[in-house]
């Protein structure tokens, strides 16, 4: 009897931890539908139905998008409803959600150091860039940046979101480069938006960037946003 009743609640706690886990649109409002990386996926999926035959517009794909998408939380929450009290007690309410669509416009973080005694002086021949998303020259503090958890983070910024998390990463980087760079005196960081080329393209990209030596990645940056500097404490 026992083992039967232990077999019961080992099934019973995988059952909701399954069920907490099944991938779910977090986070929807008709605010981040109106978001420029998602409507570039509504116009995508747009031209995927089209050419199976399906006439949806990028607005019927994202009225779609809401109507189901509120129905399936709607139905988890009910779902859920009775294994919320078993959640909060175990600890189990971490939910482990799949994502729900890809990112054609991810952004890339780019790191870079001046000598220059002010800030004013650093002109564009005076950054030397340390840190380049994907770039394997350009390669200061790779481990920690595109670490897992700290990766999450720096995509966050490609949706322009956690501002003051990016600060604070800058802030964190002028701390390092102080200590690895002795003779630098500021850091800049800064935002590059890229679109995911298809695959034909990429191949173009990567055969035209293994005969540029300055090429910095194959794929180029459209635009840069959220250029900052952040000043070096010299020791004291």
């Amino acid at each position: 009897m026992r083992d039967q009743l232990r077999a019961l609640l080992v099934s019973l706690h995988l059952l909701a931890v399954l069920l907490l886990s099944l991938p779910a649109p977090a986070g929807m409002t008709q605010e981040s539908l109106q978001e420029e990386n998602l409507q570039s996926s509504f116009k995508a999926w747009s031209g995927t139905a089209r050419s199976l035959g399906l006439d949806l517009s990028p607005q019927d794909v994202q009225n779609l998008s809401w109507t189901w998408g509120n129905r399936v939380l709607d139905v988890r929450t009910q779902v859920l409803r009775p294994f919320q009290p078993y959640y909060k007690y175990a600890g189990t309410n971490q939910r482990w959600q799949m994502f729900g669509y890809l990112n054609r416009n991810p952004g890339r973080i780019e790191v870079a150091t001046c000598n220059q005694r002010h800030k004013k002086l650093c002109k564009d021949e005076d950054w030397t860039w340390r840190f380049i998303m994907g770039s394997d020259e350009s390669d200061w503090l790779r481990p920690s940046i595109e670490q897992e958890r700290l990766r999450a983070i720096v995509s966050s910024f490609a949706w322009k979101k956690r501002s003051s998390h990016y600060h604070a990463l800058g802030r964190w980087l002028a701390t390092q480069a102080g200590q690895d760079f002795p003779e630098a005196r500021f850091v800049r960081t800064r935002m590059g938006r890229i679109e995911i080329p298809s695959p034909e393209r990429m191949g173009e990209l990567h055969t035209q960037c293994e005969a540029d030596p300055a090429c910095q990645g194959p794929v180029p940056v459209e635009s840069w946003y959220w250029d900052k500097i952040f000043p070096i404490q010299e020791p004291s």
